[in-house]
């Protein structure tokens, strides 16, 4: 639609309690007498409050959308293109589609899947359309989560719809995400490990298996120690070059890259380059020779015709983990506290710049590193030791 085309474009008329705004599109005629004023879908009382809202669809229009387009913003009717179970599905099979790719974890979409379903949480909004979406009704549905599952759980789903809407504002099928409410949960530190307790455990897991540990133990996520790959070994500087990871549970989940696509170089201790050196040694001639999509960490106990690059999936990590914890009598202590939070708690405890440590980490976010912090923080321990000499 062009500029002259928007000027004219519909009127504003006195009805009984207000104004309308009526406006003509390809496919109906519109009536607006409700708007969302504030973030709240109110009756137009006032006729400065239809002015504006007309000259929004006009500007709406001249940006290039259709009238029918541009009016439904503003119309509280809802039409079956905006409604939300359609919007849902159109989300679903973009999200499915970045799983295959291997932007994404195949979990991920599992969960979005069970979300959408009939009787999924995203069920509430079904029946509505995606601009009857205010913060009122965003916490009326926060208390429902709240009476039915636990606050971490409520807190993920919500992160999940806001995720849905921020793609819809993108597409233009929205004007902008509501304010959210926020959900208030406990702060639960993470149980770690002392370096001699992690010590110990590592060294209760048999070698050919005890590489991929040794990683996570540096600063590693799980996903990103199961997708190392041959030609991430920078020899030379005795160091990993993280720059992809398995993307879900499985061992046979899709490769792709770091999480927020950083990729960054972590040096290796004695222990681990040993190791990899070991592993090298260990490789025939063809995994040597083509080196790109050979596993770095291979589980040798997987049966190749499942899993025929032998990766680690995250169940059979964490089976290791256990039974190397049950050897040495440390209990309640799993996988990801026990190497990679546990060494950064070291790390921190130790005097390191709080920056390098968090670059170390992979944290594009500060705060993240700051959990570990709190975890080092030995002033509150110390503060009544101190009071007493």
């Amino acid at each position: 639609m062009g500029l002259a085309v928007a000027r004219d474009l519909g009127s504003v008329r006195p009805c009984p309690g207000g104004f309308m705004v009526d406006v003509t599109g390809e496919l109906r005629r519109y009536r607006i007498k409700v708007a969302p004023i504030g973030g709240v879908w109110t009756k137009i009382r006032d006729h400065y409050v239809a002015d504006a809202v007309l000259s929004a669809i006009r500007t709406r229009v001249a940006e290039g959308l259709t009238i029918d387009q541009a009016a439904s913003l503003f119309s509280r009717r809802p039409t079956p293109e905006n409604a939300i179970e359609v919007k849902l599905a159109a989300f679903l099979h973009r999200e499915e589609a970045r799983a295959q790719a291997g932007d994404i974890s195949p979990r991920t979409v599992r969960e979005l899947r069970r979300l959408c379903g009939e009787s999924g949480d995203f069920a509430y909004w079904r029946g509505l359309h995606v601009h009857e979406i205010t913060y009122r009704n965003l916490e009326e549905w926060r208390i429902t989560l709240g009476k039915r599952v636990a606050s971490k759980t409520a807190s993920n789903i919500l992160g999940e719809f806001h995720r849905f809407l921020r793609w819809l504002v993108r597409c233009g099928d929205l004007d902008r995400v509501p304010e959210f409410p926020e959900i208030p949960h406990d702060s639960k530190a993470p149980k770690i490990l002392f370096p001699d307790e992690q010590a110990a455990v590592l060294a209760a897991i048999p070698w050919e298996h005890r590489g991929v540990f040794l990683a996570m133990a540096h600063t590693l996520r799980p996903g990103e120690a199961r997708g190392a790959n041959l030609d991430d070994w920078i020899a030379r500087e005795q160091a990993i070059h993280v720059r992809r990871a398995c993307k879900g549970l499985e061992a046979v989940a899709p490769v792709a890259t770091a999480k927020e696509r950083n990729w960054r170089i972590v040096g290796a201790g004695e222990e681990l380059a040993a190791w990899i050196e070991w592993r090298i040694d260990r490789a025939t001639k063809a995994e040597r020779l083509r080196r790109v999509g050979v596993p770095l960490f291979p589980n040798w106990r997987a049966r190749r015709h499942l899993n025929p690059d032998r990766r680690w999936s995250h169940c059979s990590i964490t089976w290791e983990w256990k039974a190397a914890c049950d050897a040495v009598g440390v209990s309640g202590v799993s996988v990801y506290p026990g190497t990679k939070h546990s060494t950064a708690t070291d790390l921190i405890r130790r005097g390191v710049n709080r920056e390098r440590v968090q670059k170390a980490l992979g944290h594009a976010d500060p705060r993240s590193t700051d959990h570990y912090v709190q975890l080092a923080d030995r002033d509150t321990i110390e503060i009544f030791r101190d009071r007493e000499k």
